[in-house]
Parts: structure tokens; sequence; C-alpha cells
């Protein structure tokens, strides 16, 4: 018989409440440092590390605890000042800031290439990758990176427009790529790339 490899899963593991003034909630970005309310030594903060998880896109979402495993179509959402991170089996590392839904689109384990593929919703994610290329999929475009980090982050400019949605990629070491409807942008250490949901022509 034929012998199938497992399909790969990915572990959440929610940051837990941490006592006192934090600096860099586990290697998420420390500009997000001043949304926490100042605290005292042994203040704990249980109510902001809202994350939340569901199988699939039917279901509804539940807590998540810590060790649960995802797979294809699984979804990750984060409250108000609430950190998560995904551990995959091979070693990368996705972490997701406040406010932010993620989708589990494809994890890829073949030889060569393999491409894992995540839908950003809104919000901010942080990815460390190891020889694979992640696809990010947003409402204002597709980005992607290649060996190592990278900062993904989808926003609203008018919270009151939904199509005035930004897709803002930092590269921060790799080969990175952004690209939509009226751009493709190849770009590598250090560099931003800002793309915007293309807006319809208004015809007189």
């Amino acid at each position: 018989a034929d012998e199938r490899l497992e399909e790969p899963v990915l572990e959440i593991d929610p940051i837990l409440p941490c006592q006192g003034p934090v600096d860099l909630l586990v290697g998420v970005d420390p500009l997000l440092r001043k949304d926490l309310p100042d605290t005292a030594p042994g203040d704990l903060l249980p109510r902001f590390n809202i994350v939340q998880a569901r199988h699939v896109p039917q279901a509804s979402f539940a807590p998540a605890t810590v060790g649960l495993m995802l797979k294809t179509d699984g979804q990750v959402r984060t409250g108000v000042v609430s950190r998560a991170r995904l551990d995959f089996s091979e070693g990368s590392i996705l972490r997701l800031s406040e406010n932010t839904l993620v989708t589990v689109e494809e994890i890829d384990i073949s030889d060569g290439d393999p491409v894992t593929r995540f839908q950003l919703t809104l919000g901010k994610i942080w990815v460390s990758v190891f020889n694979r290329t992640f696809e990010l999929q947003t409402p204002a475009g597709v980005a992607t990176v290649r060996g190592s980090f990278a900062v993904f982050e989808v926003v609203l400019e008018n919270p009151a427009d939904p199509s005035s949605v930004k897709l803002i990629v930092d590269c921060l070491e790799g080969d990175c790529t952004a690209k939509n409807d009226v751009t493709n942008t190849r770009f590598g250490n250090l560099e931003r790339v800002e793309l915007k949901r293309r807006q319809p022509e208004i015809k007189p």
C-alpha cells in the first residue's frame, strides 16, 4: 500500500497573562507596548488575552487552549490587547497581534520549494519561515516572503469604508513580493511596500 504523509498541523499557543509591564510580548512588535495599560508588579492581565479558534469557517469560535492543533480551513482570531503564536512542525512561527483574524489555507509538505498559504482578513502578523515560502492572501492583494522574516498588516484607512483596506508589508529579511491588480513588486531586506485595494473607476 502507498504510504501517505500525515497532514501537518499547527499548534496554537495563546500568550499567557504576564506579570507587570511587558516589553516584547514574546517577540511580537514592541511598538504595540503603548497599547498596554500601566500595571504594578504582580498585576495579572487575563482580560487582555482573548484568543479564539475554530476548525472550519462554518463552526462557532471558541476559546483557544494551549496545544490546540489546526489544519486547513482553521481560523484564529485575537481580541483587544491580545496575542497568540502558531508553531509549525518544521520550526516556522507565526505571531498574531491584537484584533487579528487569520485562516489556514494550505500547508505544503512537498520537497523542493514548499508553500504555506494563509489568509489575513484584518490585523497584523509577524512571520518567521524556514526552507519554505509563506504566501498571504488579503483583501488588498497577495504577499509572500521566503527566508526569513516579515511583518504583514491589513488596516482600514477609513473604518466607515470597507473599500479603504490597505496591506503593509515590512520585509525584514529575505525575498518578498506584493501584488494585486495594479502592481507586482519584488523587494528585500528592510524594505516596505504598501498595497491598496483597487478602487472602481467612476465614469462621467
